[in-house]
């Protein structure tokens, strides 16, 4: 189980117990699960619930969808109270399957499209219930191509804006994060040490090494082995070293 009043060190430990599972195992777990896991070797997942925020069904399924993952395809099961027709939790489910294709597709490319579709969401539901919803779906299709196509041609914009930057402002642009080094070796740190749990040995007061552990938090394959040239090897944040 993963639950919101386990520690991290205790979650650490259910999911290394849930991976290393001989027989098939079913691991329980609470909004805290919908972040920061790394569920690559799962079969599937059963929603029990389905919240009215399309961001956090995106973030479920992205625990196990992730980079690095073998085995397809990924089967998904979705429990509501009722799927009777008139079932405002049908209909939501249509609009989340059918208008926004978040079992099929990343939706994390849209999130600002996405608050206005769930603020339409609510209203609808407010306002004339199930119905409300399933009218919606068809739009919200529409849209979300228009929306992508808009994003690509922004995406195509921003490049030819950059390739026509004087091509030394990124070295001036280096030079001064040089000057903060300080700064520069927290932000990383942040990442490697407490996000991806990257084990750190102090060498000296500016050198240091970083290894794989049992609780480093990135998916193993294919990421350790192209960690493997930086690890157990003097690092420094400092140019000057």
């Amino acid at each position: 189980m993963v639950l919101g009043r386990m520690n991290r060190d205790e979650i650490e430990d259910a999911i290394i117990a849930f991976q290393a599972s001989k027989w098939s195992a079913v691991l329980v777990a609470d909004t805290t699960g919908e972040e920061g896991l790394n569920l690559q070797d799962c079969d599937g997942i059963v929603h029990a619930d389905l919240p009215l925020a399309p961001s956090r069904v995106e973030q479920r399924i992205g625990r196990v969808d992730r980079f690095g993952r073998e085995r397809r395809p990924l089967s998904q099961r979705v429990i509501i109270p009722s799927d009777a027709d008139s079932s405002p939790w049908l209909a939501w489910l249509e609009l989340l399957r059918e208008g926004l294709g978040v079992f099929r597709r990343s939706i994390s490319d849209v999130q600002f499209f996405l608050d206005g579709v769930e603020e339409n969401v609510r209203r609808e539901l407010f306002q004339r219930g199930a119905p409300g919803v399933l009218a919606l779906v068809e739009g919200v299709q529409t849209a979300l191509v228009a929306e992508r196509h808009r994003l690509d041609q922004q995406h195509a914009l921003d490049q030819l804006d950059l390739e026509a930057e004087d091509a030394l402002a990124p070295l001036d642009a280096l030079r001064q994060a040089e000057k903060e080094e300080t700064r520069f070796g927290e932000d990383v740190d942040g990442w490697a040490h407490e996000v991806l749990r990257l084990y750190r040995r102090r060498v000296d007061s500016d050198r240091f090494t970083v290894d794989w552990n049992r609780r480093t938090l990135a998916p193993e394959v294919p990421w350790r082995d192209r960690f493997v040239p930086a690890l157990n090897r003097p690092i420094t944040y400092v140019r000057e070293v």
